[in-house]
């Protein structure tokens, strides 16, 4: 409960316009990196994000993501309640670069829509840790969100709600495509980015 009422305090406080300058840099990441803290989980994701954007305008930002990830089941049952039938005979690490637009939908507006679009080298681990295989994915993401900043846009915020897509995949074993080929390949997520401003 504390962390709840020290959430909203948090964004209460935050300005109530955007305060991004034209030309400013900024770096950012992304809060799904705490799930790393999970010292309970068998699967842990080692998830580690880097952006490098800039502002080129009151509306827009541009943007290049470096992601690493690791995950065990298909991402069109990431949300779905583990059970061994969804799992991968292993797990996938995938290390890649992206670039991302985000324009904001009013010169002083808060609101935002981004696409990101990820290429990422896929490396097929089996249940013993060894590579079996390794190929290429292209994930895609269309994001909904708002910003909430501080210190005059310094520091911000930016909770969303994202479609996610990955129409190419390439390399990828016949146990692991057995698995893949029962789910979708969109997915509905929450996301939340933190940064700097410079």
């Amino acid at each position: 409960m504390r962390l709840i009422v020290f959430f909203f305090v948090v964004l209460c406080t935050s300005n109530s316009q955007a305060g991004i300058k034209e030309g400013a840099f900024f770096l950012s990441s992304s809060a799904f990196m705490l799930m790393n803290l999970d010292q309970e989980t068998k699967e842990p994701p080692r998830f580690a994000q880097l952006n490098l954007g800039y502002q080129a305008s009151s509306r827009d930002t541009f943007s290049i993501e470096l992601i690493t990830w690791r995950y065990y089941k298909p991402h069109g049952a990431l949300w779905e309640t583990s059970s061994p039938s969804q799992a991968f005979p292993g797990h996938v690490t995938s290390h890649g670069a992206g670039l991302a637009y985000q324009r904001f939908l009013g010169s002083s507006s808060n609101f935002y829509l981004a696409i990101h679009a990820t290429w990422l080298r896929q490396e097929y681990h089996n249940t013993a840790n060894n590579l079996s295989d390794w190929g290429y994915q292209l994930f895609a993401t269309f994001r909904a969100g708002y910003r909430f900043e501080w210190f005059d846009g310094r520091l911000f915020l930016e909770p969303s709600v994202a479609v996610t897509h990955w129409p190419i995949e390439t390399g990828m074993p016949p146990d692991f495509q057995a698995q893949e080929s029962k789910w979708s390949k969109f997915q509905f997520e929450p996301g939340a980015h933190f940064g700097i401003t410079f």
